[in-house]
């Protein structure tokens, strides 16, 4: 230290905050000796400006007198550490431990040839506030930027368990004239409390109407964007003022007026949005989806919660922009859930015949939409729904009003066919009950009837009936097994009704042949020039007539089952009758165990992948023997829907498709009209068709 030049002496009076007295000392030769000799006397008359200033010049002498017993504790510690190495040359480095001036942190100094190192600890207990700063990246950047740039030193920012850890590195000189401006730095702090009620009024209504910590955040957020670096608290918890911590160091200051005016400007608080007076479940849900969705560093939404009601209250505190945007977003939301009231127009026709048969339909429709707090009074001719729900439920009313439902005649024929009269009399029948018939469809196909059996024997049942009945049954051409919603179905080669597949397997040549596909065609899906679906999957297996054992059989059964299942759901998904040609397959040696293998792979394959299929299998005379087998594996695996047995015959069904009389008509004109009741004004929405120029003229005034 005694080593230090008059100009060296000027840059240690820069570093802590002396900049008027550099000239002074220069002009009076004080080196680094004459400095660490100064007097009190001297330091006086040294650092005395004028009598106007007296107040000022004691502060200023105050905290130089703290400088200077520090530089004269650093020599001190120097001189120690010199003398130590005299006698011991072989230690290079020492470690001293001092108390720093920053709240009385630990600083721990060490000194190797040719760089300084110098490590400054401030802690969470002592310097809460100064930890703080340390948050804002933005600050961190701007301290380790001004000591390279003012002292040349390197500054690590280091947080460790509540502290801060500044590491300084570079000369000697430099670092600690850099730690001393460190300590200047947090020593320039001031405080701000917003208390006033003249020039505080915008802050004092937040403290005294924002009953939450979550606006400090927001606050500290918008202030370290706009490049401010300050520590915002309040003296209370929730309902306390702001207080507002900053520095005044020239090269971190900020002033009170730009803190205060940022506030003014920038920030916007929007208390208790309005909601709907009617809160439904839904619109809740959606609002705690929104709020989550809409928290922003510089926006905080403020919801109040009670408990066991449904009642919310939300307020937007943050930046002007935000609260702007989000406000409006909020509105939004708002309107789209408000429950209004809604009247309909109909004619007398209209309304007697919805009273009369929908009333639980109504309830029904009440009940899918009860988080909306939906309720249809038809008896009143109105409903009640939230604003995006309006033409929802008026499309159920229209939709009710003009309902059509098909009868179905069906009757045990091949096909069936009206005539002019029967027709005249389903449509006298219907005008009986206010209905009119828009068209009649008719079609046939083959199903699956089942035979009851009988659970008891009763003295009136003969031996004679029973075995008749055996013989009955035993004679039908169809054995049916149901797997969930699909089933298997054998015919004999005494059925002669067409079955109408959708897709047919072939697994032989033989069966190649007779669909006029190629043997040399590779397995996989084929359409037919007669417009037929076509599996191909060869087994050339089933050809031999060989035995084979229970477990290969049951492999090949499984593979094959597998491929024809995955090929049906890829190349044919809405396919549902789909028949197997058995061609050959009776030259399989053990037909029992096939059989059986068969019919229990492919039920364990229905109620693992529950399509909705019919699985037909048709035998001919040459397959007696198979096909009997085929008969007795599904007889051990029949429930009790399958019945004893079953028979197939055509089943004719006629669809008259029924609507209410007046709905074609009303269809023309437009079905329903809705109003909304709002204020003694009506807003009609009427649905009117497209109509020509001059008709639409004539219905213009009435709609919007």
């Amino acid at each position: 230290m005694t080593n230090l030049t008059t100009k060296q002496v000027g840059a240690w009076l820069q570093s802590i905050g002396f900049e008027l007295y550099v000239t002074k000392f220069s002009d009076k030769q004080i080196d680094g000796t004459a400095l660490l000799a100064l007097s009190d006397d001297a330091i006086v008359q040294l650092l005395s400006l004028s009598s106007e200033d007296e107040k000022q010049n004691k502060a200023a002498i105050k905290k130089f007198k703290k400088r200077l017993e520090q530089l004269k504790a650093d020599h001190k510690e120097d001189s120690s550490r010199h003398r130590k190495e005299q006698r011991n040359p072989a230690t290079l480095t020492s470690s001293t431990m001092v108390t720093s001036s920053i709240h009385e942190d630990l600083v721990t100094e060490k000194s190797i040839n040719p760089t300084y190192t110098k490590i400054l600890t401030i802690s969470h207990d002592s310097n809460r506030v100064s930890i703080h700063f340390f948050n804002d990246p933005l600050f961190c950047v701007k301290l380790q930027q001004y000591l390279y740039k003012t002292y040349g030193i390197t500054c690590s920012i280091e947080s460790e368990q509540k502290k801060i850890i500044l590491t300084l590195v570079g000369t000697k000189h430099q670092v600690k004239n850099g730690c001393g401006d460190i300590i200047i730095l947090f020593e320039s702090t001031q405080t701000k409390i917003y208390n006033s009620e003249s020039v505080d009024r915008k802050a004092i209504y937040w403290s005294k109407h924002i009953f939450s910590d979550a606006t400090i955040s927001v606050i500290q957020q918008i202030m370290n964007n706009e490049k401010l670096f300050t520590v915002w608290e309040k003296s209370e918890m929730f309902s306390g003022f702001y207080k507002v911590v900053y520095f005044t160091h020239e090269s971190f200051a900020a002033s009170e007026e730009s803190i205060t005016q940022i506030l003014n400007r920038e920030i916007a608080f929007v208390e208790y949005i309005k909601m709907p007076n009617e809160k439904t479940k839904t619109f809740l849900d959606e609002i705690e989806q929104f709020i989550i969705t809409a928290k922003q560093p510089e926006l905080a939404v403020i919801r109040c919660k009670y408990p066991f009601k449904m009642e919310i209250n939300v307020s937007l505190f943050g930046r002007k922009k935000l609260v702007k945007t989000v406000k409006k977003q909020i509105e939004l939301l708002v309107k789209k859930h408000t429950v209004k009231s809604f009247g309909i127009k109909m004619t007398p026709a209209q309304h007697i015949y919805l009273v009369d048969n929908y009333l639980q339909r109504f309830k029904d429709i009440e009940n899918d939409y009860k988080n909306d707090n939906v309720k249809i009074r038809i008896r009143q001719k109105e409903f009640y729904a939230p604003q995006y729900l309006i033409e929802t439920i008026k499309q159920h009313i229209n939709e009710l009003i003009c309902h059509t439902t098909t009868c179905i005649i069906q009757t045990m024929e091949n096909s069936i066919s009206l005539t002019d009269d029967e027709k005249t009399q389903l449509i006298e029948i219907a005008k009986r009950y206010y209905c009119s018939i828009e068209r009649i469809e008719s079609n046939t196909e083959v199903q699956i009837c089942s035979i009851p059996i009988a659970l008891t024997k009763t003295s009136s049942t003969s031996t004679a009936m029973i075995q008749q009945s055996k013989a009955f049954c035993s004679s039908l051409s169809v054995k049916k097994i149901s797997v969930l919603n699909s089933s298997i179905e054998v015919y004999t080669a005494d059925h002669s009704m067409p079955l109408l597949e959708d897709v047919i397997v072939v697994s032989t040549d033989a069966g190649a042949i007779q669909e006029r596909i190629e043997c040399v065609h590779k397995n996989g899906f084929y359409g037919t020039s007669f417009g037929r679906k076509v599996i191909l999957c060869h087994w050339q297996h089933l050809t031999r007539t060989n035995c084979k054992t229970g477990t290969e059989l049951k492999r090949l059964v499984t593979k094959f089952i597998s491929i024809i299942a995955k090929s049906i759901t890829a190349d044919c998904p809405d396919a549902e009758k789909i028949a197997f040609l058995t061609h050959e397959w009776e030259n399989f040696g053990n037909e029992t165990q096939f059989a059986e293998e068969f019919i229990f792979e492919l039920k364990r394959v229905l109620e693992k992948t529950k399509p909705r299929w019919r699985l037909l299998f048709m035998f001919n005379h040459k397959q007696n023997q198979l096909c009997e087998a085929f008969f007795q594996a599904m007889i051990r695996l029949q429930s009790d829907e399958d019945g004893f047995a079953q028979f197939s015959c055509p089943l004719s069904s006629t669809h008259p498709l029924l609507s209410p009389s007046y709905s074609q008509k009303q269809r023309e004109r437009g079905c329903l009209r809705i109003s909304v009741n709002s204020n003694k004004r009506s807003a009609h929405a009427v649905v009117i068709p497209q109509l020509r120029r001059r008709n639409f003229r004539r219905h213009k005034q009435t709609s919007c």
